[in-house]
């Protein structure tokens, strides 16, 4: 009998890139009694260890991300097996929806990309930067490069580089939410409140699921004095993190000191 593996589902968009927030991953069988779950936890990435080798199905569940349901035969005969499923934004197929995806990595840029997200959760700035300079010299027509040049001068606190960077790529692709939803946050430490609520009503139609972008629209509006509008979307996104995140639940209890619900 073979012996058991260490199955490792990497949970990606279409275009290549980790999924930006947890998914739930289940891992079943129909011929076994087996029913397994796991959250993603760094890149995206959900472990389970001790599978037998076999036939299994892949379930994926995200918010802001159409289930997806992908087969897996998992062999014996190593110590690990990864299998890569790509989940659709639950927008993409809506009626007028006209929006381009965009460039699809390929494997190889693929790999580097991946290494510069290991330096990043490093918090390896420097390093991931350079790999991603690197990777963007190869593919500059792609906007997810041109974030991740961004996030990388991010944790460096180089702030206006990271600004051009992603205005950069939503030169390129204006749809780019990850883009959006940065350049909105870097305006609301400037202190443009307003022009933040305008970019972050983009990543909002772009993706509204996302609790995130619920999160930094509060912001926004509360620091434009719309506190009706603050208040809807501090309570969408503490709904979403099943209030758990301590920033949304303060957030929403400024908001709610502000409009005199003390």
């Amino acid at each position: 009998m073979s012996s058991p593996v260490l199955v490792q589902v990497s949970v990606r968009e279409t275009n290549g890139m980790p999924i930006p927030v947890n998914a739930l991953v289940r891992l079943y069988s129909d011929v076994r009694p087996i029913n397994l779950t796991s959250m993603t936890q760094d890149g995206a990435t959900a472990s389970f260890p001790n599978i037998l080798p076999g036939e299994y199905e892949i379930e994926v569940k995200s918010v802001g991300y159409k289930t997806t349901t992908e087969h897996a035969s998992v062999m014996g005969g190593g110590v690990s097996a990864t299998f890569y499923v790509y989940v659709h934004n639950e927008h993409e197929s809506l009626p007028g929806n006209t929006r381009a995806n965009p460039p699809i990595m390929t494997p190889k840029l693929q790999e580097e990309i991946d290494k510069g997200l290991g330096k990043m959760r490093k918090k390896q700035y420097e390093e991931a930067l350079r790999i991603f300079k690197k990777a963007l010299k190869k593919a500059p027509g792609n906007p997810d490069i041109h974030y991740l040049v961004g996030m990388a001068h991010y944790g460096l606190q180089q702030l206006g580089e990271a600004r051009t960077d992603f205005e950069a790529a939503l030169q390129i692709y204006p749809s780019h939410e990850r883009s959006l939803l940065a350049l909105g946050e870097l305006q609301l430490r400037a202190g443009e409140a307003e022009d933040a609520a305008k970019t972050l009503e983009k990543a909002f139609q772009a993706n509204g699921a996302d609790w995130r972008a619920h999160f930094l629209l509060a912001r926004a509006y509360f620091e434009s004095k719309e506190q009706s509008k603050a208040e809807q979307h501090a309570e969408r996104a503490v709904e979403l993190t099943k209030g758990k995140n301590a920033e949304a639940r303060l957030l929403l209890g400024k908001i709610e000191a502000a409009r005199g619900n003390s």
